[in-house]
């Protein structure tokens, strides 16, 4: 097959499986009453074909031949079968969802001293610094924030925590049928050091007053990104175990009583807790 016919009928491929995981996307959107935005779908349909079509185990079907056995409708059915089997949980198999990374860019913070023009941070003097954190000064967006982050530099379980603004580091989320990223206000390592038998690393959103887009966010941390880390065994046993809490109660309603939010941190620590292997958890 010469260059050009090759990448023809794999983009026809590709175009066409795409497409029906589309219209399987499309009826599971409309039975749970959300908007479905085709184009957004199409583009997010393409790319896990793409990464599924190049799959060592797959391109290597048949002896090489892998388009022309996906010539046939039923070839392409059985395509789109596996490309959902691998991203959805089934029944029983409730951990089915395994995640592709690249290598990333390892920098280091140590020796960066970090500024913020922001009214709120932590430590409250600008010359300050924090204890436990990978960075100085953590910049916040409300008095909410900022005590989470003071709770945070001096929880006992607290090993180290950063606080998650303008670092890059983002994850996926649907919303009104649109794909949209989030960065979730800070991330915690929970129990031991770097690599430790029993390190858990916390996610923890200081909404305050949660709403439907929200409720998106944790639905895809909670239900495809926790579990595509869990399952990726690439990573250290220590890398793959995260938990998500999201603080309930507003800002004004922890003035007013300045346990609660203490105590709603210590809750969500408690749950990450179950997942050390010691406590009964997985990996």
């Amino acid at each position: 097959m010469g260059f050009v016919q090759y990448h023809l009928r794999r983009q026809r491929v590709e175009a066409e499986i795409a497409s029906a995981l589309v219209a399987v996307w499309e009826r599971e959107l409309h039975d749970a009453g959300e908007p479905a935005r085709r184009i957004f779908l199409f583009r997010n349909a393409v790319a896990d074909v793409r990464r599924w079509l190049d799959l060592p185990q797959v391109a290597a079907t048949d002896g090489g031949d892998l388009w022309r056995r996906l010539a046939t409708p039923e070839a392409r059915r059985q395509a789109v079968v596996a490309i959902l089997d691998a991203c959805v949980p089934g029944a029983g198999m409730t951990d089915r969802v395994t995640g592709v990374y690249e290598h990333p860019d390892l920098r280091s913070t140590h020796g960066t001293l970090y500024h913020t023009s922001l009214g709120d941070h932590y430590p409250v003097s600008l010359d300050g610094f924090t204890e436990r954190s990978e960075i100085n000064i953590a910049a916040c967006h409300s008095g909410l924030e900022t005590e989470i982050a003071k709770l945070l530099d001096t929880h006992p379980e607290v090993t180290a925590w950063a606080r998650n603004y303008g670092l890059g580091w983002t994850l996926p989320y649907l919303h009104d049928g649109v794909w949209k990223r989030y960065e979730p206000d800070f991330v915690a390592r929970l129990f031991g050091g770097r690599a430790a038998d029993d390190a858990v690393y916390l996610m923890v959103e200081g909404k305050g007053r949660p709403d439907d887009e929200s409720a998106a966010k944790r639905l895809h941390v909670e239900d495809y990104w926790i579990p595509a880390v869990r399952n990726n065994d690439k990573f250290h046993p220590s890398l793959r175990r995260w938990a998500f809490s999201q603080i309930p109660a507003s800002y004004e309603a922890y003035e007013s009583d300045h346990g609660l939010l203490a105590v709603d941190l210590n809750a969500a620590i408690d749950r990450a807790r179950q997942l050390v292997p010691a406590a009964g958890g997985g990996h």
